[in-house]
């Protein structure tokens, strides 16, 4: 990957896992979703409300969800791999952009079988994962919701790769790949931090 970082297939496989998650998850908690909207808005003249009511009807169409997911997928992707790729330049890694984003791609693979584990899950018990994290959002359900085993294997599997592809020390590899974990969690939980969210 290092001589050849041709990340197509990657970003393919990627694509579908997340559109697929989506899919499931989003069917899956829109009543939940319609009942804290509808329990936030309280108090709203008639109108107002069923505005509201149409707008979340609309965001829930198909077609919106697979657009919405692939827009989310090539953010995540090429906006994440950017911001990687200017900590590597400022570390000195010797990665290019697009290695940059192959390893993200081959890293996040781990998290992509965790989305397909999970929707296996939620199209047999027909429970949405993560509610806890809509239905009482705190510092606490989102740390729950966004950090699993699959999520873990994904920053081990980005420090081998930042070691193996990017010619760096372990030490190095190491320290970095901490670096880019405290900052995706603290990028979840900042919205709490800053007393946006309760």
């Amino acid at each position: 990957y290092r001589e050849n970082p041709k990340f197509g297939i990657l970003f393919l496989i990627t694509t579908i896992c997340a559109i697929i998650y989506q899919i499931i998850h989003s069917n899956l908690t829109k009543e939940i979703v319609k009942k804290q909207m509808e329990k936030q808005f309280e108090g709203l003249d008639p109108q107002a409300l069923e505005m509201t009511k149409k707008t979340m009807d609309t965001m829930n169409n198909p077609a919106l969800k697979i657009g919405s997911a692939l827009i989310g997928v090539l953010i995540a992707v090429f906006g994440v791999a950017l911001l990687i790729f200017i900590i590597f330049k400022i570390s000195k890694v010797a990665l290019s952009y697009q290695q940059t984003v192959t390893l993200y791609l081959v890293a996040g693979l781990s998290t992509c079988i965790g989305s397909m584990f999970k929707a296996i899950y939620m199209l047999i018990s027909k429970k949405a994962v993560g509610t806890n994290a809509i239905l009482n959002p705190s510092v606490k359900n989102t740390l729950i919701a966004n950090i699993d085993i699959f999520n873990i294997w994904y920053y081990v599997l980005l420090g081998i790769g930042i070691y193996a592809m990017g010619k760096t020390s372990k030490k190095k590899a190491t320290i970095l790949t901490i670096i880019l974990a405290i900052l995706s969690i603290g990028a979840a939980v900042l919205p709490f931090l800053v007393g946006i969210k309760k």
